[in-house]
């Protein structure tokens, strides 16, 4: 009987613990993956994600001259799509150059010799993007003029198919 209470002590000792690493593993979960005004430029722009599927969303509050960078490693083998579900970084010009605005590049491979697989700006979504390999890195900048919705994109890990050529809308306008 007394090895019972001991245990039973033992649990509940042990317990408030147990609690706290939890909701400590969360809390930097949350807060290491995601890009935020309240983290420093270098901890924004070395934000790696992995696994099969998931997804990243600019800050909630866009900052002025923010810089935020994912890189995203899915298995080897594997290939990932990459799909906007929401894409709102304000009005451009007809003839603006995205650099120069907020805007988001994604490109194949973390390198910087690898290409470009497009860099997007205003408010309508690219379609999926697919890389060539288990690596993509993406890029969001904000400019500082105005502070606006953002976006959200989804990645998923694909098998099968090989992309044999580029294209990007870029080259055309």
């Amino acid at each position: 009987m007394s090895l019972a209470t001991t245990n039973a002590t033992d649990r509940e000792r042990t317990f408030p613990l147990t609690l706290v690493v939890k909701y400590l593993t969360i809390v930097l979960f949350l807060f290491t993956e995601r890009c935020s005004p309240n983290h420093t430029p270098e901890a924004n722009k070395n934000i790696a994600l992995s696994g099969t599927s998931g997804t990243i969303n600019s800050p909630s509050l866009l900052a002025h001259n923010l810089d935020c960078r994912w890189t995203i490693t899915v298995p080897s083998g594997h290939r990932i799509k990459l799909s906007f579900s929401f894409f709102h970084l304000g009005e451009i010009e007809a003839q603006a150059d995205c650099e120069k605005v907020d805007h988001v590049k994604v490109q194949d491979g973390n390198d910087g010799n690898d290409p470009v697989l497009g860099t997007f700006c205003g408010h309508v979504a690219p379609s999926p993007l697919f890389s060539v390999g288990p690596k993509i890195e993406i890029t969001f900048a904000s400019n500082g003029d105005r502070v606006l919705q953002g976006f959200s994109a989804r990645f998923e890990s694909i098998s099968g198919g090989k992309l044999t050529k580029y294209f990007s809308l870029n080259n055309f306008l």
